[in-house]
């Protein structure tokens, strides 16, 4: 809850505000922090990912709503960003960091100064075309395989699953969507078990056992 109340609810009531005096006088740039795992989710990142995905929602709905008002309105998704704070948090130890790095095409932690310049480029006159957009600064880190289930067992204990993988696949037939899982496969100590969907939409881990 305070995840949700820090990034998302946060960053609606001060856009809103400081949104009043820039459409006022017709002109303003917005420039959220979002993350790369908005859109893939991962391993202990459920409070994070939910509220910036809210996060691109509200930016891509502002983004339209405001642009004819001069007010432009705008993401950036930083991939994995090696500060001292995620070296101490997210990536501790070297094999995990080694191994993360192998997940990033670019071969490379991103460093603050690559979000700055992203930052600077949108507040710039070079960004007097963009509008509703998230830009993605993470290597190419997202468009690889695993890379959040690595983050995922440096978030603790509390993630006792080391491995889970799930692929959902979207089907368009007659403009109705479909969902098909395609691969699910997770290891849970000297259990196998498998993701089994619910009527409501969500998902529950059935052991081999049936519990």
């Amino acid at each position: 809850e305070k995840v949700i109340d820090i990034v998302l609810n946060g960053t609606f009531f001060c856009t809103n505000e400081v949104g009043r005096a820039m459409l006022a006088r017709g002109s303003g740039r917005i420039i959220n922090i979002v993350a790369a795992y908005a859109w893939t989710g991962g391993p202990g990142f459920a409070p994070s990912a939910s509220a910036k995905a809210g996060l691109v929602a509200l930016t891509r709905t502002l983004g339209v709503e405001w642009a004819k008002r001069g007010v432009l309105v705008n993401a950036i998704a930083p991939g994995a960003i090696n500060t001292p704070q995620t070296e101490e948090r997210l990536w501790p130890t070297p094999e995990i960091k080694n191994k993360l790095l192998k997940a990033i095409p670019l071969g490379r932690f991103g460093s603050e100064m690559d979000v700055a310049c992203m930052i600077l480029y949108l507040a710039s006159p070079m960004g007097n075309y963009i509008a509703g957009e998230v830009l993605v600064v993470d290597g190419g880190w997202s468009l690889g395989k695993g890379a959040m289930e690595i983050m995922g067992e440096a978030i603790g204990d509390n993630f006792r699953m080391s491995a889970l993988s799930a692929e959902i696949i979207n089907f368009a037939d007659g403009g109705c969507s479909r969902f098909e899982r395609r691969e699910v496969n997770a290891q849970h100590g000297d259990e196998t078990p498998s993701l089994v969907p619910n009527r409501d939409g969500t998902w529950s881990v059935k052991s081999p056992n049936g519990r």
